[in-house]
């Protein structure tokens, strides 16, 4: 599979660790509504395939209010922590990506990145019917570690921090800016886009609880 996940750990990111260390003001840890016990995932908070909960991270990863990155790829499940890869023609579309940011990010230059990674993120596969999905779908929340563009497509590294059921995301498609309806919608559609919503508020509004980073 073209976007199948390495067994390689982000850059700029420690696999041997067992706590978060954020350069910030302070850490919210929203209260959550619900748990979920999925294979590594427990009581809503990811566990990596070797048993470190997250990683050593320095900078502003995480911290904007005020956009979100949303990632759809088929099939992936996001279960490695590395990187995947999203193709060039279906990176911040001009329909599913705010017009004000897009102009700012879309050549992906050094700034633009370093903005990019200062937007915490969602994870997600494809729906696994159309508008709509079953209770086990796992949807992810989590960090964009670094953006590289090159020949074979723009290699997103990045970590997982939380996992939620994906038919929330359906559920609350207006509150969280994404496109469609119950019959189909941005969820079925592979690609990336950047949303100008506050994540972390957002979802916290929804019953979803995040380790946000702030």
């Amino acid at each position: 599979m073209a976007n199948e996940i390495q067994k390689t750990g982000p850059t700029g990111l420690s696999n041997n660790v067992a706590g978060v260390n954020q350069q910030a003001e302070k850490i919210v840890n929203v209260n959550r509504a619900d748990s979920i016990t999925t294979g590594n995932i427990t009581n809503n908070m990811y566990f990596a395939a070797t048993d470190q909960r997250q990683a050593v991270i320095s900078g502003n990863y995480g911290t904007s209010h005020e956009y979100y990155n949303l990632f759809v790829q088929f099939e992936e499940t996001f279960y490695d922590q590395g990187h995947f890869y999203v193709t060039k023609d279906r990176a911040l579309n001009s329909k599913l990506t705010s017009d004000y940011i897009r102009d700012k990010v879309n050549g992906l230059e050094p700034e633009a990145i370093e903005q990019i990674k200062t937007f915490p993120a969602i994870f997600c596969s494809e729906n696994h019917e159309m508008g709509k999905t079953d209770d086990d779908q796992i949807a992810y929340y989590g960090l964009v570690t670094d953006v590289k563009v090159q020949d074979n497509g723009i290699k997103i590294y990045y970590r997982v921090l939380n996992a939620f059921q994906q038919k929330i995301l359906n559920e609350n498609l207006f509150d969280l800016g994404l496109d469609g309806n119950n019959r189909f919608n941005e969820l079925n559609h592979t690609h990336w886009a950047i949303k100008r919503i506050d994540l972390v508020t957002t979802l916290k509004e929804i019953g979803v609880s995040v380790f946000a980073l702030s």
